[in-house]
């Protein structure tokens, strides 16, 4: 038998902060990304009901990112965007050998000359970030949130100018 009796339920209230959605939404040239997102739990029925810790996984993964759980919240944070696309392709001349790199740090310190810079095609990243809270009565709360990174190349430009002017004046 169902019971219809609906001013005995009590029903658990989840907070999530921020609210599950878009994390953020930011170039790549962005720097010192820092964001947490916490849960609260409120019972009536079963007072004292806390977040023990939690847990996250992004898909796909992205190496400039760093995603820390604590018993207080998930961090997420980043020194910097800028690395965020592969698929970049730099030709140097070493001698009289053309050679290619896939990464500003493949690039020799010293003694070569730079041909060409093939930027990455991609022009965003979107990361699905899945944040599970545990609770102390053994069950969990689940919430979703978006990352967008996009590219505007401006990062792969400056980094060039760069390169070109410590090998044009090293002294600098």
């Amino acid at each position: 038998m169902i019971s219809t009796d609906t001013e005995n339920l009590q029903i658990r209230t989840v907070t999530w902060t921020p609210k599950p959605g878009a994390l953020f939404t930011l170039p790549e040239t962005s720097a010192h990304l820092s964001r947490s997102i916490t849960c609260t739990v409120r019972d009536p029925a079963f007072r004292g009901l806390a977040v023990t810790g939690y847990h996250a996984s992004l898909e796909p993964k992205l190496a400039t990112l760093s995603i820390n759980c604590t018993a207080g919240a998930v961090h997420v944070t980043a020194d910097r965007l800028h690395g965020s696309f592969d698929g970049m392709r730099l030709t140097y001349r070493q001698g009289n050998a053309l050679i290619q790199a896939h990464s500003w740090d493949d690039l020799p310190a010293s003694g070569i000359d730079l041909v060409t810079f093939h930027p990455s095609r991609t022009r965003r990243y979107d990361g699905r970030l899945v944040v599970t809270a545990s609770l102390s009565d053994g069950t969990t709360e689940q919430a979703t949130y978006t990352l967008c990174i996009f590219q505007d190349w401006t990062a792969g430009s400056l980094r060039l100018r760069e390169e070109i002017h410590a090998r044009c004046y090293p002294q600098e």
